[in-house]
């Protein structure tokens, strides 16, 4: 079975970053996604890797708090970009900026703007760093740069372009999820 070697740097404030790194086992199917930007399913096939990536993060960081609150446990982590490449024949993909968060939609929403800024300076030193966008469908990846993306109704912290890719997006992924996250908003 191949797989995708996963990197996730978490750095507590003011102090040095710690890097995770796991082999994510993949299909044939997630590889060949996973190698072919061009493909629409690529976007999506990188975010489920890396969610299955940080699950095993935070398994190895059971008393993880949330950086924005510093109250409440971490249950997930928001990063921003995801940067996928290939060496050596090996499938790699890196977190950046990640930041472990509880389900409040206020500790989601300051991260984000802590994780824009961050790449907005970057984007200004070095243009083209990065290539993903946090303003940017959850499901497609569609970036709404005028951010008219919908929240989820429940959660109220997962976003969309449209109507079809909240329910696809349901179907796969979120459903069990937005349960969990209102509970602890």
């Amino acid at each position: 079975m191949p797989i995708v070697k996963y990197t996730c740097a978490i750095a507590p404030k003011g102090a040095p970053a710690t890097e995770y790194a796991f082999d994510i086992p993949v299909t044939e199917q997630e590889m060949q996604l996973a190698r072919d930007a061009k493909n629409p399913e690529h976007g999506k096939t990188m975010n489920a890797i890396t969610t299955r990536g940080q699950k095993l993060v935070l398994e190895k960081r059971p008393t993880q708090k949330c950086w924005m609150c510093c109250q409440r446990a971490a249950t997930r982590i928001l990063t921003s970009p995801q940067w996928s490449f290939y060496d050596d024949g090996e499938t790699k993909l890196f977190d950046a900026f990640a930041h472990p968060l509880c389900s409040r939609a206020a500790c989601h929403a300051n991260a984000r703007r802590d994780i824009d800024t961050a790449r907005e300076y970057i984007e200004s030193i070095q243009p083209g760093t990065f290539n993903k966008r946090l303003d940017s469908c959850a499901n497609c990846e569609q970036v709404d740069k005028a951010r008219k993306l919908k929240c989820c109704g429940g959660c109220k912290i997962v976003f969309y372009c449209s109507r079809e890719c909240q329910v696809e997006d349901w179907k796969a992924r979120h459903k069990h999820d937005c349960k969990q996250m209102r509970e602890n908003n």
